[in-house]
């Protein structure tokens, strides 16, 4: 979300997402069993599918390696 290079539209899906996941307004009311929680799964995985497709595969790429080396330095030597 820092990263200067990542669109802002794709910077907007996040917050985006929070909003609809608080919001008691839903596609489909979550009082109705697995289909209530289903169209939010639905919403999550379109919004991280979209986020990706809009930031470009090398910076997804970047960060997701640096990631992946702070939690090597981070893990306890067994």
């Amino acid at each position: 979300m820092g990263d200067r290079r990542v669109p802002i539209c794709a910077k907007l899906i996040i917050p985006a997402l929070v909003l609809y996941l608080l919001s008691p307004i839903d596609i489909v009311p979550d009082f109705i069993p697995v289909l209530g929680y289903l169209d939010d799964l639905v919403v999550l995985t379109l919004a991280v599918w979209a986020f990706s497709r809009l930031a470009r595969a090398s910076i997804v790429l970047e960060h997701t390696a640096a990631l992946l080396a702070e939690s090597q330095e981070n893990r306890p030597d067994p």
